[in-house]
């Protein structure tokens, strides 16, 4: 009969606790070791985490059950896929150690489906790993091996009690995982990108924001510092006084923040020495902060003036013409002279057709047809050191104080990303 299946449930269970417990594992490291919180924190949270596994749990019982039906046809070739959603749960901790939330494609946009967007993604996957990875790949090894060789578990309940068993579980993780913080510990990966590959956008209607409410607050006021607002006052007073316009160099530092740069409101003295030097005499807006813990989606803002991408997908989005104001826009119509150096490769999520818009003078970037930057030079799959790049924006600079205009020089790093 098509369920007199009874001699493939040892392996059927097997198969099941395998993959619960793996799962369980790397969700339990991923809190232990990424995640930083308080003491009196984590022993709350490790009182909390047997119950926030009923995803992992379910999709288990899934796995199991897929193979207790499909062995009679399929036999051991069915392992392959509860391996591989090990493979996935191990990938997705290098995301997780870097984003605290799990493997989704609006990570990724539309750079899963381009060769060279994907290398990049994998080969930055694999500058994040750490001995938590290896132990796993060792840990994925072993149980592979054991679904594939033993015959597994001689389980005797009766499954009625494990129905019961099951639904208590549920009834106390259920309001667990919503009353508490879980840091998408909850969530098994898997789920996460089916629901990600389903997901539709409702219909919603064309509307246009006025521009004088664009930067209006939308939940609080905050009131300005005055020592900022008078710092601002003073190097607008001296760039009056001044007969030309200064020359300006825009660094944009990949992945770095306020936690890593400034300390008391300055820049670390032993992290940034120069700028340090530079903050004696600078005005410093420590609270301002990204929309997207994403280099293209913060580029757009930091190009236009706050405007940035609300809806659709980042890498569709930005082949289209932007027609608002824009700071290179802005600096042009003042008479300067302007290039942008990249030690970054921005052919990925469309950032080199939106840079494309902009009315650069000069535009030099890793992986352009210049070859002005070559691949022995990379530091990694992102691009390549600062240094690379120094002496091509030197050599532009020379050329343009040659001229009486004053010049604007955008860099943008990549080693730290």
């Amino acid at each position: 009969m098509f369920f007199d299946n009874r001699i493939y449930f040892p392996r059927a269970v097997l198969v099941a606790i395998i993959c619960i417990g793996f799962g369980v594992v790397v969700q339990f490291e991923n809190y232990v070791f990424y995640v930083q919180n308080s003491f009196v924190d984590r022993i709350w949270f490790l009182f909390r985490f047997p119950f926030l596994h009923l995803e992992t749990l379910l999709v288990g019982v899934v796995l199991g059950a897929g193979y207790w039906v499909c062995a009679r046809w399929v036999g051991r070739v069915y392992l392959v896929v509860p391996i591989l959603c090990n493979v996935l749960v191990m990938i997705d901790q290098t995301v997780y150690k870097v984003f605290r939330d799990h493997m989704r494609l609006s990570h990724m946009e539309h750079s899963v489906w381009d060769l060279g967007g994907l290398q990049k993604l994998l080969l930055s996957a694999f500058a994040d790993v750490d001995a938590v990875f290896f132990f796993n790949l060792v840990l994925l090894l072993i149980t592979s091996f054991v679904m594939i060789w033993t015959t597994g578990f001689a389980w005797r309940m009766d499954a009625r009690y494990w129905l019961v068993g099951l639904g208590f579980y549920a009834t106390v993780s259920v309001p667990v995982v919503w009353a508490t913080e879980t840091y998408h510990l909850d969530e098994y990966p898997l789920i996460r990108l089916w629901q990600q590959a389903t997901y539709s956008l409702p219909e919603h209607t064309q509307w246009t924001l006025p521009t004088a409410e664009l930067y209006r607050p939308r939940f609080d006021w905050v009131a300005d510092d005055s020592i900022v607002a008078k710092q601002l006052e003073d190097v607008k007073a001296r760039v009056r006084q001044q007969k030309q316009l200064p020359n300006v160099v825009f660094v944009v530092l990949e992945s770095v923040g306020a936690l890593q740069l400034l300390k008391e409101g300055r820049p670390r003295s032993d992290v940034t020495p120069f700028l340090n030097q530079l903050s004696q005499k600078a005005v410093i807006f420590d609270t301002v902060y990204g929309l997207f813990p994403s280099t293209t989606r913060m580029h757009v803002p930091l190009m236009t003036g706050g405007r940035t991408i609300t809806w659709g997908r980042v890498g569709d989005e930005l082949v289209h013409r932007y027609n608002g104001p824009t700071l290179i826009g802005q600096v042009k119509e003042r008479g300067y002279q302007t290039a942008m150096f990249s030690a970054q490769d921005i052919q990925f999520e469309s950032m080199d057709a939106f840079y494309a818009q902009l009315p650069y003078d000069k535009q030099v970037y890793y992986g352009d047809a210049s070859q002005t930057m070559l691949p022995h030079q990379e530091v990694h799959a992102w691009g390549v050191w600062e240094e690379a790049m120094v002496m091509p924006a030197l050599a532009w600079v020379d050329s343009a104080r040659t001229h009486e205009a004053p010049f604007f020089l955008h860099l943008n790093t990549v080693s730290t990303h």
